[in-house]
């Protein structure tokens, strides 16, 4: 696969991931469910329960949810990735631009 365009490369990895993804949460819900077995030969897998703090900003007042002054537009940048007319498609359409974003809160 490295023996192509970086742009076409940047498609097939990104379709990978979105595999992988997939398949990955179909493994987490059958370990969740108990339909899988969780031992194998390299790994045993550990469902654990664990506690956290969340935040919840949507019990704040409105009038400091909405206020300005606590909020910041921030300019980030974003790698998409365009298929070509009649280039074969190695994404479905509408997940070109398949990223996290990750805001500090």
């Amino acid at each position: 696969m490295r023996n192509m365009p970086p742009a076409d490369e940047l498609a097939h990895v990104r379709a990978e991931i979105r595999a992988l993804r997939a398949r990955e949460a179909e493994l987490r819900d059958g370990f969740l469910a108990g339909r899988l077995d969780p031992s194998g030969i390299e790994a045993r897998i550990r469902v654990k329960q664990s506690r956290r703090k969340v935040f919840l900003r949507e019990r704040l007042p409105t009038r400091l949810q909405t206020d300005p002054a606590l909020w910041e537009t921030r300019l980030c940048r974003v790698v998409q990735v365009e298929p070509l007319e009649g280039a074969a498609p190695s994404a479905p359409p509408g997940d070109e631009d398949d990223f996290d974003v990750i805001e500090p809160w």
